[in-house]
């Protein structure tokens, strides 16, 4: 009889190893796809705000053309300096603004339309450290 034995110590480590590092790809793949989550419902959120914000200009747009062809008075918030007419419309985190200029036969040119995000400073955490200071 031979007694050959069988020596699985290698094969087991690295069967050990291989089991570790695929249960650390998948956790790693779990946060990715977690935070690809995160953020795909914040850019969600900013983009239809966004649209919203745009819409509601369109229709202030839409009153300011009518009272204009009308010559009926400007819709609230819509303010006539000389030959311009300005106006903004606010959300929680965007506002538009936006700057018509008039012409002399009753119409008009869109020569500024913004729609930006608010942007708090948050300086919580001092970055920079000036001896000057």
């Amino acid at each position: 009889m031979n007694n050959h034995r069988i020596r699985l110590g290698s094969v087991t480590l690295l069967f050990v190893v291989v089991i570790v590092c695929a249960a650390v790809i998948s956790l790693l793949s779990a946060q990715t796809a977690r935070a690809d989550l995160l953020l795909s419902e914040k850019y969600a959120t900013e983009t239809e705000e966004f649209y919203t914000l745009e819409n509601m200009a369109q229709e202030k747009l839409a009153v300011i053309d009518a009272s204009l062809k009308s010559g009926s008075g400007l819709p609230e918030g819509a303010v006539q300096n000389k030959n311009t007419i300005n106006f903004e419309i606010r959300s929680d985190s965007r506002v538009l603004e936006a700057e018509l200029l008039l012409d002399a036969n009753s119409g008009y040119t869109i020569t500024k339309w913004t729609n930006t995000g608010i942007w708090e400073i948050n300086d919580s955490i001092k970055v920079w450290n000036n001896k000057d200071e």
